[in-house]
């Protein structure tokens, strides 16, 4: 699997990212790569209106802390957003977490948690 993500903001590359996962070439659950985790998410808020990520990053960082079966982290990019990256065991795990993330991420830049998408 090949992914790239390539973000501008006024016309200035922010943020670029590459991943490359070949199984057959390099075992995923291999030291430094997913280990026991099946599954791999990123998260990416960019805003050019919003001045405190590092708030948004501290708080995106206690949401994965207090989550003790996820692995991730949060990084600033540049000045005008973050992302996370997380692992999970499971999918509903994973989506539980994008979701949580998610609504933290729309409380600190809208004001507002994230709209339930379900419809029954």
């Amino acid at each position: 699997m090949r992914n790239q993500v390539a973000i501008s903001l006024a016309g200035r590359l922010i943020f670029l990212d590459r991943m490359h996962l070949v199984p057959s070439e390099r075992i995923p659950a291999g030291l430094g790569q997913m280990g026991k985790y099946g599954y791999l998410a990123t998260l990416i808020a960019v805003a050019d209106s919003h001045d405190d990520w590092s708030a948004l990053s501290r708080a995106l960082s206690e949401r994965l802390a207090g989550l003790p079966s996820i692995r991730g982290g949060v990084s600033l990019i540049s000045k005008a957003g973050c992302v996370v990256r997380f692992l999970a065991y499971s999918a509903q795990e994973l989506a539980d977490t994008a979701r949580a993330l998610w609504d933290t991420t729309r409380l600190s830049l809208l004001g507002r948690p994230a709209p339930d998408l379900r419809k029954f």
